[in-house]
């Protein structure tokens, strides 16, 4: 297994490729600057299977490095692990939003970080992977729909979103938080509340890109608020978005805007002209993580919006009823007024020959 470990603390360095060496497990080579490990990445031919790369090193960053190593084709999906010897919560955000996979504090315990490369390298290599080769379109989609192909409740990666990670590395942020910083923060729901239609509707490749479209809406209808938030895809039309409990996003206009953007979306890829079905997005309420239990918090908010969902769907029903019903008094009322008009076109043509048989 090929590791790149990048620290401007060459004594780090020796520590890592000793303890590596003892291990017998890994291969790794290093860098003592974001710039020296981009000029390694560039000439060595042979790929890496993780990196470990420090957050605050002079020049080029941990956390820049880690968004110039994601921009690359070949490392979309490769595990990252940010090391450092800082606790603050800002320099966590800033690692997992740039593709971070999971965070390690220094000084090192290198039982703890073998198995963390390895728990991280276990996640990647099932992660589905596709290859180029001089396949027909018909044939490449056919092989990347059977790839891709996934049960609705099974989460997935969506890359290049601000603020969205991955389903792991969510975990492992929640796992970082201090005690202090679980009391300050609160998550909620979103949820594609007719995900059923969409998915059975859509192919593998169509169902992820019209994920990582909501995931884009999502994004996008935040930051118009000034707001910041990391969120990923749960799974089953779910994602859940971690926000400040000093956050001032107003959940009622953000769900309007959600929901605004999702229909245009949809206009704009033509889908009132197909049968695909527009995303019905609703938005849970805030569900604070001050109780720290992380998983009871997380099924709170999930069950939240599940139930939003639910009364939604009925609204949307009887409202849908209604207007049939409108609709077939309107239609009840028109075939009516044709009738009419027919018997006194009838009577009208009977008087007419009447009065000229007179004449």
């Amino acid at each position: 297994m090929r590791i790149l470990a990048v620290d401007d603390d060459l004594m780090i360095l020796e520590l890592l490729e000793t303890a590596m060496m003892i291990s017998g497990n890994f291969d790794i080579s290093t860098a003592s600057s974001g710039e020296k490990a981009l000029e390694i990445l560039e000439q060595d031919h042979d790929s890496f299977d993780c990196f470990l790369l420090d957050i605050q090193m002079p020049g080029i960053d941990g956390t820049v490095l880690c968004r110039r190593i994601r921009e690359m084709a070949e490392y979309k999906r490769t595990p990252i692990i940010m090391a450092t010897a800082m606790s603050q919560k800002s320099h966590i955000d800033r690692a997992f939003v740039a593709g971070a996979s999971d965070y390690i504090m220094k000084p090192f315990d290198f039982t703890e970080l073998e198995t963390r490369i390895e728990t991280a390298c276990k996640v990647a290599i099932t992660r589905p992977r596709t290859q180029s080769s001089g396949s027909s379109f018909d044939t490449i989609q056919k092989v990347l729909n059977n790839s891709l192909a996934q049960s609705l409740e099974e989460p997935f990666e969506v890359g290049n979103v601000e603020g969205m990670v991955g389903y792991v590395a969510f975990q492992n942020y929640l796992l970082t938080l201090s005690i202090t910083s679980l009391l300050a923060t609160s998550v909620h729901a979103v949820k594609i509340a007719n995900i059923d239609e969409v998915y059975s509707l859509a192919t593998p490749i169509e169902f992820r890109g019209i994920v990582a479209k909501v995931g884009q809406i999502i994004s996008v209808s935040v930051a118009s608020e000034g707001e910041d938030c990391i969120f990923t895809y749960w799974g089953n039309g779910t994602f859940l978005c971690l926000h400040q409990n000093k956050s001032k996003l107003q959940l009622a206009g953000f769900e309007t805007r959600v929901l605004d953007a999702a229909s245009a979306m949809a206009r704009r890829d033509g889908w009132e002209q197909s049968d695909k079905k527009t995303p019905h997005v609703v938005v849970g309420p805030m569900t604070s993580m001050k109780f720290l239990n992380k998983s009871s918090t997380l099924k709170r908010a999930i069950n939240s919006v599940e139930k939003r969902c639910i009364r939604a769907k009925e609204v949307g029903d009887i409202f849908e009823h209604a207007t049939r019903s409108v609709n077939d008094e309107d239609r009840g009322r028109a075939a009516q007024r044709e009738s009419y008009a027919d018997i006194l076109r009838d009577y009208l043509r009977e008087d007419t020959s009447e009065l000229r048989g007179r004449v």
